[in-house]
């Protein structure tokens, strides 16, 4: 069977620079404009993960934890609430405040200016030490 290995997640904005911008103050992102020929192109630089990226399947239902195409960042160091009050206060909107999921970790979840879904997902003892 051929390879086929994740490689990266574009998201569609009607201007690249100023969403990128927005994960720069909410994530602290690196960004660069892509020189090519075709519509403005800006590359993101997150960490690198501490664990293979993957990708997960879920039925949508109404708890709010997924309904669409949802890219999922983890958050380590600062606590579920205050990435979610920088994605406020920057146009973003909460469309789920975090909530345990069993007792793996918490999930939250915005949308970007653009309407992009973002889960937000804390190790549960990632989240008890800075709680």
């Amino acid at each position: 069977m051929p390879r086929a290995t994740l490689s990266q997640v574009e998201l569609a904005s009607p201007d690249p620079v100023r969403a990128a911008e927005f994960f720069r103050r909410v994530f602290g992102w690196d960004s660069m404009t892509v020189p090519w020929e075709g519509p403005p192109y800006v590359r993101m630089f997150p960490p690198e993960p501490l664990e293979p990226v993957g990708a997960g399947l879920l039925v949508p239902e109404a708890s709010g934890i997924l309904d669409r195409q949802t890219v999922v960042v983890r958050i380590e160091g600062e606590p579920l609430a205050a990435v979610l009050a920088r994605v406020r206060a920057l146009g973003g909107e909460v469309a789920l405040e975090p909530r345990a999921i069993s007792s793996s970790g918490l999930y939250a979840r915005f949308f970007d200016p653009d309407g992009n879904s973002f889960g937000l997902w804390q190790d549960r003892d990632e989240a008890g030490a800075i709680s």
